[in-house]
């Protein structure tokens, strides 16, 4: 995997800046895969996200990333505290679906 260059590697507080004065109000700073999940074919992502002025964090139970960002995007830009989001999205009792075995 190549390397980026040094003028492409700020801290996070600029970064947020930079994004901020792109007119960004909601992005994602980083996803990482942390787990399976007990539920069939799901995995436990640490996603930490802005949103607005707040940076938040939470666990998200999906097929993939993608899915991630799809359950997501139905929290951000609605004043939904990090803490009920993450309940609500790391919760793996919330997503069993009838063809999901645990």
């Amino acid at each position: 995997m190549s390397r980026l260059k040094s003028k492409y590697k700020r801290d996070e507080k600029d970064l947020i800046s930079s994004m901020k004065q792109r007119g960004k109000s909601v992005f994602v700073l980083s996803i990482t895969l942390k787990e399976t999940s007990k539920i069939k074919k799901h995995q436990i992502y640490e996603c930490i996200y802005i949103d607005g002025d707040t940076k938040k964090e939470t666990n998200i139970i999906g097929k993939d990333i993608s899915d991630c960002m799809d359950k997501l995007n139905a929290y951000v830009g609605m004043g939904i505290p990090g803490i009920t989001t993450n309940h609500i999205l790391g919760n793996e009792s919330l997503f069993l679906e009838e063809d999901d075995n645990i």
